[in-house]
């Protein structure tokens, strides 16, 4: 019953954050902006692989293109990410604060945090490889404290992910909004202690009913690529195989966008609710405090 309940919940407020996202449709041209800079970084190298086979001198061109292509998505995509979420969290802030706010805005605000934003990255970046480092330090073997031992690693990797989910959604809305930087906006990290139910709520939830949702749209891409690679290799047409394999990347980045989005929405609203709740205008605030308990919405 617990599970089921769970799932509710969470699939609810995935929902209204949705419905909350329409009160303005700027606030969805951040995410957009943000998959389309990813299908360019993957669009170029895809398309040289089936010229590579028409022209094979193109295919030390084509493996050229898939390293610079995962270098940046590596390396300078996480930093994209970061400044479009900065965008959409200026948008939603200005929005629900009773003010037009474009998405040129959003840019806008974003170009003069680009500190905080790279900042923020780093800060997660570090995060990723601790929890990856603890990860890697897990043992190899069938007895009990080999197990208590890699269950325990697993579990301190998973707090700092975790932790760093809470304080990192909660950051990037301090920064942006506030005319301080990160670590300025680091010390009042106790406005987050004291209300760590409610963002648990959101991380837990999100994630929650994310992964779930993921992990059913996972199986059927797994058994497309299954089944793309059988008459593929009855058929001799690899490119089949080859397009089932680029619609199951892109279907988990493109969950992974929506989830990022959900969770940079509930979070921006998050902090006006705790912090400014006086700027939040009398049309929006019934609807709000609603969204973030988990209560029906009314469109605001």
């Amino acid at each position: 019953m617990f599970g089921m309940e769970r799932w509710k919940d969470s699939l609810d407020m995935i929902q209204r954050t949705i419905q909350l996202a329409s009160t303005n449709r700027e606030i969805l041209k951040p995410t957009i902006a943000e998959a389309k800079v990813f299908l360019a970084a993957i669009g170029i190298p895809l398309l040289l692989i089936p010229l590579s086979i028409l022209v094979p001198a193109l295919g030390v061109l084509m493996i050229l293109s898939w390293i610079l292509s995962l270098l940046f998505l590596i390396l300078v995509f996480p930093f994209i990410k970061t400044y479009y979420r900065a965008a959409q969290t200026w948008i939603v802030y200005k929005t629900f604060k009773g003010e037009a706010c474009s998405y040129r805005d959003g840019l806008d605000r974003a170009d003069i945090n680009k500190g905080d934003i790279i900042g923020l990255t780093i800060l997660e970046k570090v995060a990723s490889m601790m929890a990856a480092r603890i990860r890697g330090g897990q043992r190899k073997g069938a007895g009990v404290m080999t197990l208590i031992l890699n269950i325990i690693l697993s579990l301190i990797a998973r707090g700092i992910e975790e932790a760093w989910d809470l304080v990192g959604n909660y950051l990037l809305p301090s920064s942006i909004i506030q005319e301080k930087n990160f670590i300025e906006s680091a010390k009042e990290l106790g406005n987050l202690k004291n209300n760590v139910p409610a963002g648990l709520v959101g991380i837990f939830g999100i994630e929650f009913v994310g992964s779930l949702i993921m992990s059913f749209v996972n199986l059927g891409l797994v058994l497309f690529v299954i089944l793309s690679f059988f008459i593929a290799a009855t058929t001799g047409f690899w490119p089949i195989f080859l397009f089932a394999l680029i619609i199951l990347v892109v279907g988990n980045v493109a969950g992974g966008m929506i989830i990022s989005m959900v969770k940079t929405i509930y979070f921006t609203v998050f902090f006006m609710a705790i912090t400014m709740p006086n700027e939040i205008p009398k049309q929006y605030k019934e609807s709000l405090t609603s969204y973030l308990k988990g209560g029906t919405t009314g469109k605001p």
